[in-house]
């Protein structure tokens, strides 16, 4: 975790007094201090000065299809103005991920070949046992 800069104070002795102190989530991702919801994040995460973070700051978050609209092609289009927007905006890295858990499912069950990354990793969904399938 990575303190949060504004509002750092220091000891008599020069170290950080980290008593008031908040914590970035790994990686900028949303926390349970998150408010406002998924635009209000990215707009938050992009105007920050990213000179206090020169190799960058990678967002991970994810967005259910049905929240970006009715039609599939309203979805897309609505998914590509808000990373534009927040592209544009000063935000660096997203790892997205769109998903219907029941689609998502269905194809892991049907033994469809699916490859899903989980915190970085991937995994190749035909080479999992039932259980594991459902597990995931």
């Amino acid at each position: 975790n990575s303190p949060v800069h504004k509002g750092v104070f220091l000891n008599e002795d020069g170290s950080v007094n980290t008593s008031k102190l908040e914590f970035f989530s790994p990686g900028a991702n949303p926390s349970n201090k998150a408010k406002g919801g998924w635009l209000q994040n990215l707009n938050s995460l992009a105007s920050l000065d990213f000179g206090y973070a020169a190799d960058g700051i990678s967002l991970t978050t994810q967005v259910s299809p049905r929240a970006l609209g009715k039609t599939r092609d309203e979805q897309v289009d609505n998914l590509v103005t808000i990373l534009d927007g927040y592209f544009e905006n000063g935000g660096q890295h997203v790892n997205l991920n769109v998903m219907d858990l029941s689609d998502v499912y269905e194809k892991i069950m049907s033994g469809e070949d699916v490859i899903v990354r989980i915190s970085g990793y991937c995994v190749n969904t035909k080479y999992l046992t039932p259980e594991q399938k459902t597990e995931l």
